[in-house]
Parts: structure tokens; C-alpha cells; sequence
């Protein structure tokens, strides 16, 4: 073997590797804060903070069209509502029909259970 092709050692590369003496290139360390530092960092967070608490109270936040969404949603329920409303119409009509209603003596007609009819 020639003086070209010895092997190396890993001491020798440990010595040669910028990375081992000087931390990873990559990085950059950041220096300790300063006084001034740490103070606009405060200033800047407490402004940040005011900024969020006046746009919930002014409604900036909000929905542009929640009205909209809000509307939907109540037509939506009273839909419903009149689709259980119409069944227990249906129901009860059934029950007349099949003749669960009788006359009491006052002449009035009850439902068995208790409930009038409508």
C-alpha cells in the first residue's frame, strides 16, 4: 500500500470535521435577551392581546353571514317540528279511526289514556 491509500482513522477525521469543533453549521446560537428585548416582546404581546380582545368585542370575529346560517338553521328545526307535529296529527286520527276514543258522560270525547283529542 501506498502512502495515497492508507487507511484513515476516525481520530483523524474527528480532527478534520469543522462540525466537532464548532457545533453544528447549521444552527446559530442566539444570544441571552437584553433588557430592550424582553420589553418589546412584552409590548408586542400584550398588544397582540388587546388586538384580539377589541376585534371579539367590536364582532369582527364573527361570521360575515352567520345571519344567514342562523336562519337556516331555524327553518330547518320548525320543518322538523311540523314533520312531528303532522305524525302525531296522523296518529291520533289513526286512533279515532280505530275507535280508542270513547264518549264519557259529560258528552265529551277523551282519549283512553287521559290525553284529549285536538
Amino acid at each position: 500500500m501506498s502512502k495515497e491509500e492508507e487507511p484513515v482513522s476516525v481520530e483523524e477525521v474527528r480532527e478534520t470535521d469543522p462540525t466537532e469543533k464548532h457545533g453544528n453549521p447549521g444552527s446559530v446560537s442566539q444570544p441571552e435577551p437584553t433588557r430592550w428585548s424582553r420589553l418589546w416582546s412584552s409590548i408586542c404581546t400584550r398588544y397582540h392581546n388587546l388586538e384580539e380582545t377589541l376585534a371579539d368585542l367590536f364582532g369582527l370575529n364573527d361570521s360575515k353571514y352567520q345571519w344567514a346560517i342562523d336562519e337556516y338553521f331555524q327553518q330547518e328545526e320548525e320543518k322538523e317540528h311540523k314533520k312531528k307535529l303532522r305524525a302525531a296529527r296522523r296518529e291520533q286520527k289513526q286512533r279515532e279511526e280505530d275507535g280508542e276514543y270513547t264518549t264519557m258522560e259529560g258528552g265529551k270525547d277523551t282519549a283512553v289514556d287521559g290525553l284529549a283529542p285536538v
